[in-house]
Order: structure tokens, then sequence, then C-alpha cells
């Protein structure tokens, strides 16, 4: 458990580090004459014009990371014989690897002159990702663990100690970590599990004194959302929700549309095969992917059957939880902050489950199964010893 919120404390030092230092090179003011307005997405089906525009923060050129502008000067002044440069390039909401020609730079005394820009500075417009791939991952993963965090916290007997202040700073580390993920939903989940956490371990007085001192966070996180991604909360104009209501009408179609889809699903991972056939993701014109849903994706490809067997596993274990945490003694702070912090973790997963595929995230689900074990076991543990009180 220590070893869980250490590593995850890991990822959050990583990031502050990031967002300290910056990471990539975001370009001002590209002119139209600028090598990198010629930039180029190539795939196999095509090649599509797609040029750095002002605002773009460069991260990486031929899979090194960027720290200034000279980097880049250095690798486009080389031959074009050499091949076009790979520039992956992060643009609100958007990653991509682009190709740009080499040797086509513009006269100049300064870096700024050659590359035709106005100005350069580091790039920290980004979504904090961690040690991971994307940043729902991260997200994700922080959720579970800052659950767990404040459940050892809220159980701790003494707050005002060397565990309780450095419970407190995790859980302030988490926060911020999560905050920079710029991820709404696991936003709003860990704050219904930490308030249901919280209410169920503080009196009703103090209930409200907490909430009435996290109003300023979610003030914060609105700011926070305008700032990194220019939407709000519910912005019906964002083009993720967009996405998400398009993919969950056509998955949700699909799934009505034949008796055998509602009993046995249409299978694994069949919809990566067989998108086309069935007219999803708009024949390719919206990204490829899921379902965006733990619940669509569940019936869809193993059918309604399997997700309510699923929902009654969950169920079960959310039952276990909440009897073991009633069981463990007060002065047991560990086993019962354990308990607790996975009951909040298990009820922000499903909330956060309703618009993420957080159960098909191999790495988010590996530590919900390390917490779920935990669990287990201190539920084994309470048990024995409950049958030796009773025996004796």
């Amino acid at each position: 458990m220590l070893v869980l919120i250490a590593s995850c404390m890991v990822n959050v030092f990583y990031t502050f580090g990031q967002y300290a230092f910056g990471r990539g090179v975001k370009v001002y003011g590209v002119a139209a004459n600028s090598p990198l307005s010629d930039a180029k997405r190539v795939s196999r089906a095509k090649i599509e014009p797609i040029p750095i525009l002002s605002g773009d923060t460069l991260e990486e050129i031929d899979g090194r990371r960027l720290r200034s502008l000279q980097e880049v000067i250095e690798a486009l002044n080389q031959s074009p014989q050499n091949g076009p440069a790979k520039i992956k390039i992060y643009r609100v909401e958007w990653v991509a690897e682009l190709e740009v020609p080499r040797g086509q730079l513009l006269a100049g005394a300064t870096p700024e002159d050659q590359l035709g820009i106005q100005r350069w500075g580091s790039g920290r417009d980004w979504r904090a990702t961690g040690f991971y791939n994307h940043w729902t991952t991260y997200a994700e993963m922080l959720q579970l663990v800052a659950s767990l965090t404040i459940g050892l916290f809220l159980s701790l007997p003494r707050k005002r100690s060397r565990n309780g202040g450095l419970l407190a700073l995790a859980i302030v580390g988490m926060g911020v970590a999560l905050l920079l993920s710029v991820t709404r939903a696991s936003w709003l989940s860990l704050l219904v599990s930490a308030a249901l956490m919280t209410a169920l371990s503080v009196s009703r007085r103090k209930l409200i004194v907490i909430g009435a001192c996290a109003l300023p966070l979610v003030l914060v996180g609105l700011f926070v959302l305008q700032q990194k991604r220019k939407v709000g909360f519910f912005d019906k104009s964002d083009d993720s929700i967009v996405w998400r209501q398009k993919v969950w009408h056509d998955g949700f179609h699909l799934l009505i549309s034949k008796p055998r889809h509602l009993l046995v699903g249409v299978g694994m991972d069949s919809i990566k095969s067989h998108w086309r056939e069935w007219g999803l993701f708009e024949n390719g014109r919206i990204p490829m992917g899921h379902m965006h849903s733990d619940y669509l994706q569940i019936s869809l490809e193993r059918g309604v059957p399997a997700l309510v067997a699923w929902l009654i596993l969950l169920g079960m274990y959310a039952r276990m939880l909440w009897r073991v945490k009633r069981r463990i003694p007060p002065e047991n702070w560990i086993e019962r902050g354990l308990v607790l912090g996975a009951f909040g973790g298990l009820i922000g997963f499903m909330c956060s489950g309703l618009v993420h595929y957080n159960w098909g995230d191999s790495e988010v689900v590996m530590v919900f199964y390390l917490i779920m074990g935990l669990s287990l076991v201190v539920e084994r543990t309470a048990r024995e010893v409950g049958s030796v009180s009773k025996s004796s």
C-alpha cells in the first residue's frame, strides 16, 4: 500500500518538474512562409497538410525531447536527403506527429527569423500525463490512489502528527496533479469519493465546514479547465462531449438492433474489425476507439447479462467493504483507512466509468485490482479475528 502511494507520488513530482521547467517549445506568430507551415501528417491512407500554427507546442523532434528553439533549427538545418523531420506537437485536445521538410530555413540572424516565427517560450499548456501515455489513464490512477490516501487520513486518530502531515501532503500533491490533467470526469469522481468518505467519517458540522473550504477548489478547477481546454464543465459545444454523444448514440443503436446483441453482444474487440460495416465513428471521420463508457462497452461487446453480472460482482465487493469497515475498530486505522479508501475509490471508479472506459485501461485496472486484493486480505483477517473472539 505504501509502495503504491509512493509510486504515485513519483509521478506527481515528475509532473511538477515538467511544469516547473516546461516541456517542449511553444511557438507564436508562425509566418505563412515558415518551414513549419509546410508540415504534413503522413499515413498509409493519405498525406494531409497540417500547418503548425501559432500557439502549438513542439514536444519532440525525431524522437528527442525539445528544450530550446535552437534544437529545432539544428534538426531542420540538415540536408533534405535525410528525409523530413518528425515533430510531435500538442494542440488543444490533440497530439500528432507531423513531418516537416529539412533544409528550408529562412534567412536571418536569429533562430526566430530562420524559423519564421515572432517568439517562443517553454510549453506548459499541455495536460499532465505523468509517466503514462495519456492523461485519462493518469487521472484515473490518481483518483484511485488519492481516494485510498484520503481514506487513510480520515481514519488516522491524530491528524496533527508526522503521519498526518505526510498523508495531507500526498493528498494535496495528487489533487494538484489531477487538476493539471484537466480530466473533468476524474475530478468529479474524486470529489464524490472524498465527499462520501468524509460523510462517513466526520460529524455533520465538520462536513459543512470542509464543504465550504472545498468550494474555492471547485472554482480553481473551472478556471483551469477554461484556460487549458477553452471549455466549460458542461459545455455542449465541447468537441469531446459531442464526440461522446455520437459514439453513445451509435453504440446503443447497434446494441438494440438485434436480440443477439442484447444477449451475447457483438464480441470482444469486434468493434475494431467491423466498425465500418456497422457505420460507427461516422465512418472514420471521428477518432476510432471504444464506447467511452464501461456500461455501454461491456453490454455491447458481451451482452446485457454480462453487464448485470459485472454490476452484481462490484456490488458484492462494495457490500463487503461496507461490512468490514463497520467491524474494524478505530485503533486499527491503517486497515480501516484502506477499506474506506477502497470503498470511496470504487464509487469514484464507477462514476467515472459512465463517460470513460476505465475498465478497459490495463494500468488503471491493475491499480484497482491491487487495492481490491489488499481489501480482501483485510476482510479475511477481520473475519478470522472475529471467529477467534467468538470462540473465546
